[in-house]
């Protein structure tokens, strides 16, 4: 009788444990890959640097080189500076700057963190003409989240078997 409620003690110990585990859990996030941030911080840029070249066709009329944006290089009605400097990627490299000529505007477009042309996840391109993409998770964040769920299921399961146990044995007192 003794083991018995010793044991069935140890398991609602863990079904405590279990319960609080799905607690933390409901409100903890897997670490997210540092890559995700300056992946973020690309885009925000890119578009920041944009609206710049924008800023500066509608004041000169025509689209500029990168550095016109940060010092008047001699063009009509420049109202800037339209940036303080002309920033880097997050990952340390120049922004490529495609003119295409005309009233096109301008790519302005980072490899990321490869630094070559394409890729996936957090190696491919931001660019200005495709803002915002949705970056799918690296492999290291989805088995973190697979393991997030592990936790959540067992401790969800053990939860529902302690409170089996506990409707089981209460049963059992009263008949």
């Amino acid at each position: 009788m003794l083991l018995k409620s010793i044991g069935q003690l140890l398991f609602l110990g863990g079904g405590v444990v279990s319960a609080l585990v799905v607690f933390i859990g409901f409100f903890a996030d897997p670490r997210t890959n540092p890559d995700r941030g300056r992946y973020l911080r690309g885009e925000i840029q890119i578009e920041r640097i944009a609206q710049a070249v924008e800023r500066y066709r509608v004041d000169c009329g025509e689209y500029p080189e990168l550095n016109a944006l940060v010092v008047n290089q001699g063009a009509a009605g420049w109202m800037g500076p339209y940036l303080n400097e002309v920033p880097i990627d997050p990952w340390g490299r120049a922004y490529v700057y495609s003119r295409s000529g005309g009233s096109v505007p301008p790519e302005i477009s980072s490899y990321g963190r490869d630094g070559k042309p394409g890729g996936a996840s957090f190696d491919a391109d931001l660019s200005s003409l495709r803002p915002w993409q949705v970056i799918p998770a690296s492999p290291a964040e989805e088995r973190q989240r697979y393991l997030l769920l592990s936790i959540w299921a067992g401790a969800w399961l053990w939860l529902i078997g302690v409170l089996v146990v506990v409707v089981r044995s209460s049963r059992r007192r009263r008949g």
